[in-house]
């Protein structure tokens, strides 16, 4: 890739950065207002509820560190989950094979709280995002934030 290609790289990511930044704002300001939770806390229920369709519901905490490490420490995460489990959102457990693990679970509370804040959240994201773009262009984008996120191993 030359100069220009990264020059124009450049310009595409700090605008991928100002549009996120710009939306997440009103975004999260939502979600608080109307569900109540600040969005570390969605994000857990998103990873938990996602992530436990495939593991019979329970999601081990090193596996929901690895997806959030980039906004939150292992302490800082840890602390998020004992604020959840203090308000019934989740539940954790040992690992069944390994002794030295801890294993996360949502409870019917989280499960409630997911629904509802997913929707708030969806919702948001629409009228401060999805709104300005065509069916088309939506798939576009979406294409190519998948083609970007296998090729970058984002979640593994």
């Amino acid at each position: 890739m030359n100069r220009e290609e990264r020059a124009a790289f450049l310009r595409t990511f700090l605008q991928f950065t100002k549009l996120y930044q710009a939306v997440q704002r009103p975004v999260v300001a939502r979600l608080n207002a109307e569900s109540g939770i600040e969005p570390g806390m969605f994000a857990v229920l998103v990873y938990l509820h996602d992530a436990g369709k495939d593991s019979n519901g329970a999601v081990p905490l090193a596996k929901l560190y690895r997806l959030m490490r980039t906004r939150y420490s292992q302490p800082g995460l840890s602390r998020l989950v004992k604020r959840m489990e203090a308000r019934g959102l989740l539940k954790r457990a040992g690992h069944p094979t390994d002794g030295r693990a801890t294993i996360l679970a949502l409870t019917n509370s989280g499960n409630a709280l997911y629904k509802r804040s997913v929707q708030v959240y969806q919702d948001a994201l629409y009228d401060f995002f999805g709104s300005h773009l065509t069916p088309s262009e939506v798939e576009d984008l979406s294409n190519l934030l998948t083609k970007l996120i296998d090729r970058v191993g984002i979640f593994e």
